[in-house]
């Protein structure tokens, strides 16, 4: 029996995602254990008698990361972004007011033995960075998001989805607003309840004709699973994981501004999404592969 410990930074967070994603179609001889990062003082790997073949951190970045490698295991991080302290960072966020505690990612990446990115793009940008990197696909449940009926269909309405800053695109999904295009907002943190409560999700998504991300910077976005997963379209900006999904996104620009003139298009398109979702990026399939690379 293999032993893995996935450490997340907050229970809630879309990083959350992946562990227990991992946990819940890991297969019999592989036991996936979750731990809050605050509780690790408590729950201190290695103190209460336990051993572990790999610990994997599981967060959008290691700046806060409590995780020491002082135990005899493969310790291993999985990320969303590279932040260098005192600077915007190699990924182009619009503001560095959007890094919070930000330690310098020359300092903690080579506390591990290996690190994950996110996408592809990220791990195009970890040259810059002390570590052995590689990319990982992110994935979904697709038994928690999949295509319900709605109580209600607004079918030439785009649905969007996230806390509102700069680095969501709220300036763009305004600018889109103000030229026609009818756009339901869910504005949310972690925190809040709707984010993770999938049935909700699903019925959010399935009440739209479409799913539309105007992100300038993401790890994901985790969102555009989700609704794929429910067989809804998605327009998206040119963020995070979008570019490897290909022609399942129905157009990917680098702001969907440059898309206004189609953007009454999407909503009408057909497809099944959720089967290509289910075959490429379903957890079903996924964890044996994150399994594998996390104790190899």
């Amino acid at each position: 029996m293999k032993n893995i410990l996935i450490v997340v930074d907050h229970p809630s967070w879309a990083f959350a995602n992946h562990a227990y994603g991992i946990q819940r179609y890991a297969q019999s001889d592989t036991n996936v254990s979750i731990c809050v990062e605050k509780d690790l003082p408590l729950h201190c790997p290695g103190n209460d008698g336990s051993v572990w073949d790999a610990i994997l951190h599981c967060s959008w970045t290691t700046a806060n990361t409590t995780v020491r490698n002082t135990c005899n295991c493969t310790l291993v991080a999985h990320v969303g972004a590279f932040f260098e302290k005192g600077s915007s960072g190699i990924i182009p966020w619009r503001s560095t007011t959007n890094i919070r505690n930000a330690t310098t990612a020359r300092d903690m990446l080579p506390r591990f033995d290996k690190v994950f990115c996110v996408s592809e793009e990220l791990l195009s940008l970890s040259s810059g960075f002390p570590g052995n990197f590689a990319h990982l696909p992110m994935g979904i449940d697709t038994e928690l998001y999949k295509p319900i009926e709605p109580a209600e269909f607004h079918g030439d309405t785009f649905l969007w989805s996230g806390q509102p800053s700069l680095v969501k695109g709220e300036d763009v999904r305004d600018a889109l607003l103000d030229r026609g295009v009818k756009i339901n907002s869910i504005s949310h943190s972690a925190h809040t309840p709707v984010k993770f409560n999938p049935e909700e999700m699903c019925r959010q998504y399935c009440s739209h004709g479409a799913f539309l991300c105007t992100s300038w910077c993401e790890g994901g976005p985790l969102t555009v699973l989700e609704s794929l997963s429910c067989n809804v379209p998605v327009v998206s900006s040119l963020v995070g994981i979008v570019p490897e999904l290909g022609d399942m996104i129905s157009i990917g620009y680098k702001s969907p501004l440059d898309m206004l003139d189609v953007l009454p298009q999407v909503p009408q398109k057909t497809r099944n999404y959720r089967a290509w979702i289910e075959e490429n990026r379903s957890w079903r399939k996924l964890s044996s592969v994150w399994i594998e690379a996390i104790l190899s």
